[in-house]
């Protein structure tokens, strides 16, 4: 404790080195330098003498330590970095939280570290105006800087900081806490250091070092007392100036803190001071008991675990101390198969290292963890988890729950155990060893693990059949009960139908059905039912239990005479079982889950029994059966049957005397004796009332007239069969699609509406009956167009010329509506005129768009059989021959099988195009080779070439001529040097054939022959144009050697001009 009165006396700035008082006389004895037994007076253990293990706490960084600053306003914010910003004195106290320090007793703890903290017995922080502090923020791993503060204030100066113990998270201290505290880098040249003011055990001193020697306590610790000797308030001071004593000043401090707060005060000497916490430790400590740490697992992942964590913390030793042996022994409890559990080891850092222990295990359930490096644990935290597995026979077992269900807890309930760990280990120094290995010192906690509870959701819907509802109809109900949980189980099942007034059950209706079995009656012995209370109790089998299906009670109920024209009420139904997944505690009886709904009132129609008259007419080709082809032809016979039927469920209800009426139109022959009545599928009948109509359009009425009255549900047919008429399959006839039109009536007997009974209704029905056509109905189109033409546009004629290409397309269609063609030839010679182009002529079917391909047109002797509405397309190419134009005309026929009759398409035409032009013109006039001296009036050796003329026009006259253009690109040249002229008249001369005379050739042309040419189609000219035919008189001037070539240009003309 401080001195009293509550201030400090300043100490002599340069106190002695003897064993009296200093100056000021508050000084007590200066300790002997030879750490003389005389220490014990002041509770100050030796260096060598191990320290008690309530001590071994001490606060070390860990992987989860984080820094903070407390706010003004309390809040705290999360610091980052390496150091925290400076705090001035003048500023007032600042708080700091270092979370997670450690763990003391199974609580994990914090620091709040308070700067410049207020002080009664100093009368507040003296002198600290000026002051500044820096607090480290050390990462894990770096200890020699945890809580390391670095003070800057002036001489005489006293500095107060205050260290309070709290539960991790909260302010609440940990009070009592026992611990050491472990100091390094304490001063710089005449720092003074306080201790706690809650000071309650005592120090050991460092084996202070001289730069010459190691004697013990000598040289550059010097240790007061103050007040008494008994109370042990201490300060430390540091050697004469200019040393770095700092080095050496580490000492272990122990305390007792009743209150969780120590204070750390600091009289400066001189201007700077330095002080921390976790340094290698003074003196060896021995370990605490293992914290054993109860965990509460919630379950959620269903894995049914049950875990422990055993802290062990393990001080920080001196240098020459260390571990001899370290084992933690875990006590399973006895109904955990030690087999499965598993041991998980984290350092202080949170890295796994499982791997550095030896683990054993026996079947008493005790559970060692052996460390391999002893080394590795000074000044660490390892958390130690077991975790174990109960099962679900456990669970369920009325023994184990009796030893471990927590009967304080409830929804959900929490299984408990016992957790039990100890640790064995020995101390080793140069001059002491020391063991702990009896096992004696064991701590516990119970852990507990939340038991699922599977709690049913329970879900019940119902439905029932629509209306109108009228009395003595029957209403059927369907009640679904479900679970909404899959892990639970909802078992014997019990429904409670409210069945309303006005509805009668069908008792021996009741069904049960579970998930996708097939449905069962519900025995008599599972259900009751009160008829004055109109209460349904339905009970399921005990051993059906709902997870994720369904179960599903159905029944029908009868509308009474009573309900007619009123509303019934809604049934109100509940279903109840057992929640079979729910846990409940031993001796309890399962709990229950239950549900309800409703379904809608109805409303019963007035008093009628109205009827639900229907009808219908089908019919069947009884012939077309045994063909299959699904048409219907002539000479087929068909069967009818009208149905006449009264499909309402009303008791009551009435429809009737029967009249059936049927239309039979022309194209149909009735057999009369096939005529047939039957009700509800009994023995067939003949009618006795019949009546046969003849009506203006040829068509028959028949009217079958009975004294049948149709109840509900009840049928009544009228059979009958018909043939087809050769006639309806003749299109010209318009009969086909046949309709038959008929119609049954009677009256509503027992139905009212429109202010009356007995309403007369009358329903209808008809058939169309499509008759395959007997006439054969053609379309046969002869179109072509020329094979160059890119429109795709045929036509049925064209105007072209010799040579040309031409397409032809003939198509041969069946009409829809006519009889399909049987098959067939195809006839089609084309006119000498015309040459076809090989591989060119194919056969295509609409049907299936196959194609065949032949080698002649001339013959196609298997077409195939074509339907109604189909064709086919026979396509071929020809190229025009003739050398005079005239007319080409192509109309090819088709003949059927078995016919005799020619079917013709029409005949398309080809009419001639007048053309005149050439077929070829020479491709060279070569003049040879020659100098430049030797350009006059030279010919041409030769020509390259035909010269061939295509005249197909009416008139055989025409005129050839040639020219040269000597200023175009035309020009003869060698590169950029022309060819020019020798004189005005001209460069290039042609022998005119029939004057003989060399005519110039220039762009207006040149005449081959004055008299020009009569003759009709092809004409050969290249006589005209040969060597020795051409003349060439050119100008030698400027020319350079090389090939001189150009372009000439032929034309010709209708008509014999003048030369």
């Amino acid at each position: 404790m401080l001195p009293n009165p509550d201030t400090v006396v300043v100490p002599d700035r340069n106190p002695g080195h003897s064993s009296g008082s200093n100056g000021n006389g508050s000084w007590g004895q200066l300790l002997d330098n030879n750490n003389s037994p005389t220490l014990k007076n002041l509770n100050i253990y030796s260096v060598n003498e191990p320290i008690d293990s309530k001590y071994a706490f001490a606060p070390i960084l860990t992987s989860n330590t984080e820094y903070y600053i407390v706010n003004p306003d309390g809040k705290e914010s999360l610091l980052k970095g390496s150091r925290a910003p400076a705090v001035r004195g003048s500023g007032g106290p600042v708080t700091y939280r270092i979370s997670n320090v450690g763990y003391y007793k199974g609580q994990s703890v914090d620091i709040l570290y308070t700067l410049f903290a207020e002080n009664k017995r100093l009368n507040g922080n003296v002198n600290v105006s000026n002051a500044t502090q820096h607090l480290t923020l050390a990462p894990v791993g770096d200890d020699t800087n945890f809580m390391y503060t670095n003070i800057n204030a002036s001489s005489s100066t006293y500095i107060n900081n205050n260290i309070m113990y709290v539960k991790s998270g909260t302010k609440d201290p940990i009070k009592g806490i026992n611990g050491t505290m472990n100091h390094g880098k304490l001063s710089y040249r005449k720092a003074v250091y306080m201790d706690p003011d809650v000071f309650r055990g005592g120090r050991v001193p460092n084996s202070a070092r001289t730069a010459s020697g190691s004697q013990p306590g000598t040289g550059y610790s010097d240790l007061y007392n103050i007040n008494s000797y008994n109370k042990g308030s201490l300060f430390i001071t540091a050697n004469a100036p200019g040393g770095y004593e700092y080095k050496y000043n580490n000492f272990s401090e122990l305390y007792t803190s009743p209150s969780g707060n120590m204070n750390v005060t600091f009289y400066m000497f001189a201007g700077i001071a330095f002080y921390n916490v976790q340094t290698t430790s003074a003196s060896p400590i021995l370990l605490a008991s293992p914290d054993v740490i109860g965990i509460t697992n919630d379950n959620s992942d269903k894995g049914n675990k049950i875990s422990w964590n055993v802290i062990q913390a393990f001080p920080s030793q001196p240098s020459d101390t260390y571990l001899d042996n370290y084992a933690l022994h875990f006590k399973i409890p006895s109904d955990l198969n030690s087999n499965d559990v598993s041991l998980k080891i984290k350092n202080s850092a949170g890295t796994d290292v499982t791997g550095d222990f030896n683990i054993e295990k026996d079947n008493n359930g005790n559970y060692t963890a052996t460390a391999k490096s002893l080394s590795a644990l000074v000044n660490k935290q390892y958390t130690f988890t077991f975790t174990g597995s109960i099962t679900k026979d456990q669970l369920a077992n009325e023994g184990f729950l009796n030893n471990y269900l927590d009967t304080s807890s409830n929804d959900p309930y929490y299984i408990k155990m016992n957790g039990e760990a100890y640790a064995t280990y020995g101390l080793k120094g140069n001059n002491y060893t020391t063991k702990n290995d009896d096992g004696s010192v064991t701590s516990s906690a119970i852990s507990k693990m939340a038991i699922n509870s599977y709690k049913v959701e329970p879900e019940l819907s119902g439905s029932m059949t629509g209306g109108p509802y009228h009395v003595d109809n029957k209403v059927s109900f369907s009640w679904i009960a479900q679970n909404g949980n899959s892990d639970a189980k909802w078992g014997g099942l019990v429904f409670k139908i409210n069945i309303p007034e006005g509805l009668n059950v069908d008792l021996s209706s009741l069904k049960l059905k579970f998930g996708s079995e097939a449905a069962y009656s519900v025995p008599k012995s599972n259900y009751d039912y009160d008829t004055s209370s109109g209460l349904l109790t339905v009970r399921s089998n005990d051993n059906s239990y709902i997870s994720t299906g369904a179960e599903t009670l159905t029944y029908d109920t009868v509308i009474d005479n009573t309900a007619r024209g009123r509303t019934v009420s809604k049934t109100d139904t509940s279903v109840t079982g057992t929640d079979m997944n729910a846990f409940s505690k031993p001796g309890d009886v399962k709990p229950t889950a239950s549900t309800n709904t409703s379904s809608t009132s109805l409303n019963v129609e007035s008093d009628s029994f109205p009827s639900s008259p229907s009808f219908d007419k089908d019919f069947k080709n009884i012939t077309e059966s045994s063909r299959g082809d699904g048409k219907n032809r002539i000479n087929d016979v068909l069967n009818f049957v009208l149905t006449a039927q009264n499909k309402g469920n009303v008791k009551y209800s009435k429809w009737g005397p029967i009249i059936f009426k049927d239309v039979i139109p022309k194209g149909l022959d009735l057999d009369k004796g096939s005529l047939k009545l039957q009700l509800n599928n009994d023995t067939t009948q003949s009618p006795t009332n019949v009546q046969y109509d003849e009506n203006s359009d040829g068509s028959i009425t028949l009217t079958v007239s009975t004294d049948t009255d149709l109840s509900e549900g009840d049928n009544l047919s009228l059979n009958y069969n018909a043939t087809i008429d050769p006639i309806a399959g003749d299109p010209s006839s318009g009969l086909s699609p046949l309709t038959n039109k008929a119609s049954a009536s009677g009256k509503d007997i027992n139905g009212f509406a429109n202010g009356s009974y007995g309403e007369n209704i009358t329903k209808t029905d008809s058939k169309k009956i499509s008759v395959e056509p007997n006439i054969l109905k053609t379309n046969f189109t002869n179109q072509k167009k020329k094979d160059d033409d890119s429109d795709d546009k045929f036509s049925d004629s064209l105007i072209a010329k010799y040579g040309d290409v031409v397409d032809y397309k003939i198509i041969f269609s069946v009409k829809d509506g006519s009889r399909s063609f049987k098959g067939g030839s195809f006839a089609g010679k084309i006119p000498s005129s015309l040459s076809l182009i090989d591989n060119s002529v194919n056969v295509t079917y609409s049907s299936d768009g196959s194609s065949n391909n032949y080698k002649n047109i001339e013959s196609i002797p298997d077409i195939e059989k074509i339907d109604s509405d189909q064709n086919v397309t026979i396509s071929f190419k020809a190229k025009i021959t003739q050398n005079t134009p005239s007319e080409i005309q192509y109309m090819p026929h088709v003949l059927e099988d078995g016919g005799t009759t020619m079917i013709y398409a029409n005949a398309s035409l080809i009419e001639p195009q007048d053309w005149l032009g050439f077929e070829e013109t020479p491709s060279d006039i070569d003049f040879g080779t020659h100098s430049s001296f030797d350009l006059s009036n030279i010919s041409n050796i030769k020509t390259v070439g035909e010269l061939n003329f295509m005249n197909y026009t009416n008139d055989p006259y025409y005129q050839v001529s040639v020219s040269y253009d000597p200023s175009g690109d035309s020009a003869i040249k060698n590169d950029d040097t022309k060819l020019q002229e020798a004189d005005s008249k001209g460069l290039l001369f042609i022998k005119q054939m029939d004057t003989g005379r060399w005519i110039p050739i220039n762009d207006s042309g040149a005449m081959l022959n004055s008299a020009g040419f009569s003759k009709l189609g092809n004409n050969s000219l290249t006589e005209f144009i040969g060597p020795g035919k051409w003349l060439m008189n050119a100008n030698r001037d400027g020319l350079k050697s090389g090939v001189y070539s150009g372009k000439i240009t032929w034309s010709a003309i209708d008509g014999i001009p003048n030369n």
